[in-house]
C-alpha cells in the first residue's frame, strides 16, 4: 500500500512539473526581481532611474567586448548519468559530443550582438594569470582570494571595466519523454567574480529524439532576449 501511495505521489509530482513547463514563461530577473526586459521602458521611471544612478545599467552601455560565452549541461540529479546517456553532457572536463550545441549558442550570441567584439581569449588570459598566481599562493585561502582579485584587476586595467559575459547552465532530468530541462542563463558586465548580472530562467520538456535541436532553439531564444539589455540601457540619461 505504501509503495502504491509513493508511486501515486511521484506521478502527481511529474504531472505538476509537466504542467509547469508548459505554463511557466521565460523569466528575467535582476537581484531576484523577475521582470521581462520589454517592461524596462520610459514609463517605469523609478526602476530605470534607480538602476541608471547606481551605474548597473551603464556598465552594459559601455560594454563593447564579449569575453566569455560559457555553457554547462549537467544532470539535474547529481550523478544520475542522464546527460551522458543522451550524449549532451558538457562540463569543463567532459564535453562528449555536445560541441555542436555550444557552437550553436556561440553563433547565436554573435548574431544578436553584431556590433560587439568577441574576444574569448581574454577569459583564457585571465585564467592563466590567476593560475600562475595560485601556484605561488601555496593553497592558502586568503591568498587564493587575492589571486582572483588580482586577475580581475589585471583584466580590467588592460581591457576596461565593462566587459560582457554570457553564461548558461542547463540541468537535465530523465532520458525519455518527458525529459525535463531547467535553464539558468545570465549576462554580466564587469570583471568582478561576484558581479551581479541579469538572469533568465526557464523550464521545458523534450523528447529524446529532439532534445539537441530543442536545446539549440532554447539557447538561441535566451541569447536573443539577454541581448535586449543593450537596447534597454540606452534609456539611461
Amino acid at each position: 500500500m505504501r509503495t502504491i501511495m509513493r508511486h501515486g505521489q511521484l506521478w502527481i509530482q511529474m504531472i505538476i512539473l509537466i504542467n509547469l513547463s508548459i505554463l511557466i514563461p521565460v523569466k528575467y530577473s535582476y537581484g531576484g526581481n523577475p521582470k521581462p526586459f520589454d517592461d524596462y521602458n520610459k514609463e517605469n521611471i523609478y526602476f530605470m532611474d534607480y538602476q541608471c544612478k547606481e551605474g548597473q545599467f551603464l556598465k552594459y552601455n559601455r560594454g563593447k567586448i564579449i569575453t566569455r560565452i560559457s555553457l554547462s549541461i549537467k544532470d539535474y540529479i547529481d550523478k544520475s548519468g542522464d546527460t551522458k546517456k543522451l550524449g549532451i553532457q558538457r562540463t569543463y572536463k567532459e564535453k562528449t559530443n555536445s560541441e555542436d550545441i555550444y557552437e550553436s549558442f556561440l553563433n547565436s550570441v554573435k548574431k544578436y550582438n553584431p556590433g560587439k567584439e568577441i574576444a574569448l581569449y581574454i577569459s583564457d588570459e585571465k585564467s592563466e594569470f590567476r593560475g600562475k598566481c595560485i601556484t605561488k599562493a601555496s593553497g592558502e585561502i586568503s591568498k587564493l582570494e587575492k589571486c582572483i582579485s588580482k586577475a580581475e584587476s589585471y583584466i580590467s586595467s588592460k581591457y576596461g571595466n565593462a566587459l560582457i559575459k554570457f553564461s548558461c547552465f542547463l540541468g537535465v532530468k530523465g532520458t525519455t519523454y518527458p525529459i525535463l530541462l531547467e535553464s539558468d542563463c545570465s549576462i554580466k558586465a564587469g570583471e568582478k567574480f561576484n558581479e551581479r548580472g541579469l538572469k533568465l530562467s526557464d523550464i521545458n520538456t523534450f523528447e529524446e529524439t529532439s532534445i539537441r535541436q530543442g536545446i539549440k532553439r532554447l539557447l538561441d531564444e535566451h541569447a536573443r532576449n539577454l541581448s535586449k539589455i543593450f537596447k534597454v540601457v540606452k534609456l539611461c540619461k
